[in-house]
C-alpha cells in the first residue's frame, strides 16, 4: 500500500492504472489500450502469476521483461528479456534461457526493508518465544522458511541427521502449504526422528513474520530451489543463513 500510494502520486492518477479487478484478458486489453511500449513481469509462476500469465501471453506490449519476482527462465516466446545478474544467470548458462539476458551489476535483487514504515523496529530484541505458541522455550531454532516444496530429499536427509545428533535442536518451517505438514512429519518419523521436533508456523502479515523469523538461530537454505524473497527477509531480520548454491 504505501509504495502503490507512492507511486500514483507521483504520476498522476490519470497514468495509474490498477487492474487487480481485472480478469486476464481485460487487463492485456486495457494495457494494450495505452499503447505501452514496455511491460514488465514481476511474479512469472509464483503464487499469483496466473492472470499476469494471461496478460503476457496476450502480448498486449511492445516490449516484455521478466524481472524480480521469478529468477528463472519463463521459457515463453513472448517474453524478450530478462533481468538478472551474473549469479542468478551465469552467462555460460544462457542456452538454459529462452529470453536474451539483460545482466545487472552487482546484483539484480532491490530489496530495502528500511524504506517499509509499517517494518520499522525489525529486528525487535523485544520479541520472545512466548509470543508464538509453535515454539519452545528453549534448544536451537534452525530455521526454513521457503516454501516447502523447494524442500528435497537429500537436504531433508541432511536436516533430520542434524537433528538426530543435536537433541537440543529443533527444525522450524512454516504451513506453506498446509496440506504439506503431515507429508513431513511422516518423512521425519520414517527417518527416526519425532515429530515434535519439527515446528511449523502459520503464514503471517509481513511485520510480525520479520519479528518471529528474527528468533531462529540459523536458516537452513534449500539448495535445489535457492530462497528469493524469504532469504532477504531473515537476513533483514538479523538471522544468518546458510545456503548451498548448485
Amino acid at each position: 500500500p504505501h509504495w502503490r500510494r507512492a507511486v500514483r502520486a507521483a504520476v498522476g492518477p490519470d497514468r495509474f492504472l490498477d487492474m487487480s479487478r481485472l480478469s486476464g484478458v481485460q487487463a492485456a486489453r486495457a494495457a494494450n489500450q495505452r499503447g505501452l511500449h514496455v511491460l514488465v513481469d514481476l511474479v512469472g509462476y509464483t503464487g499469483g502469476g496466473e492472470k499476469a500469465n494471461e496478460v503476457f501471453a496476450s502480448r498486449p506490449a511492445a516490449l516484455q521483461v521478466s524481472y524480480m519476482g521469478f529468477c528463472a527462465s519463463s521459457g515463453a516466446d513472448y517474453m524478450d528479456h530478462i533481468v538478472a545478474d551474473r549469479v542468478v544467470a551465469p552467462p555460460d548458462h544462457r542456452h538454459h534461457f529462452s529470453e536474451p539476458l539483460a545482466l545487472v551489476p552487482p546484483s539484480y535483487f532491490v530489496s530495502d526493508h528500511r524504506q517499509q514504515p509499517e517494518w520499522a523496529g525489525v529486528p525487535d530484541p523485544a520479541a520472545s518465544r512466548a509470543e508464538f505458541k509453535e515454539l519452545p522455550p528453549r534448544g536451537v531454532l534452525l530455521a526454513c522458511f521457503n516454501q516447502l516444496y523447494k524442500i528435497d530429499p537429500g537436504i531433508f536427509d541432511v536436516w533430520m541427521e542434524l537433528l538426530l545428533k543435536r537433541p537440543d535442536a529443533y527444525l522450524w518451517l512454516l504451513k506453506f502449504p498446509p496440506i504439506a505438514v503431515g507429508n513431513i512429519l511422516k518423512e521425519a518419523a520414517s527417518r527416526g526422528v519425532n515429530g515434535t521436533r519439527v515446528l511449523f508456523g502459520d503464514t503471517l502479515p509481513k511485520r510480525e513474520y520479520l519479528r518471529r523469523g528474527g528468533l531462529a538461530d540459523l536458516f537452513l537454505d534449500t539448495p535445489l530451489v535457492n530462497a528469493h524473497t524469504s532469504a532477504t527477509d531473515v537476513l533483514w531480520a538479523g538471522v544468518p543463513l546458510l545456503t548451498l548454491p548448485r
